[in-house]
């Protein structure tokens, strides 16, 4: 289980092949995972609009850290 008490889902989504490569050859040069990222990204996106209450659970330090760094917002 999560850390909200929420049992953890499955999201599936289309990308291009080559997005998809080129997303999971940046996540390892960061020494992170795609999952670690996307998380990261989708908190940040609650946080903006919804508000950080909304949010499912602590950002990873690291992973949201290599997301700022490398242009994300917040």
């Amino acid at each position: 289980m999560g850390a909200d008490g929420d049992k953890k889902v499955f999201l599936q989504i289309r990308v291009g092949k080559n997005l998809k490569k080129a997303f999971e050859k940046a996540c390892k040069q960061n020494d992170l995972t795609a999952s670690q990222v996307l998380r990261a990204h989708m908190r940040e996106y609650v946080d903006q609009y919804l508000g950080e209450q909304e949010a499912e659970e602590a950002p990873q330090g690291k992973a949201k850290a290599a997301v700022k760094a490398k242009g994300g917002k917040k």
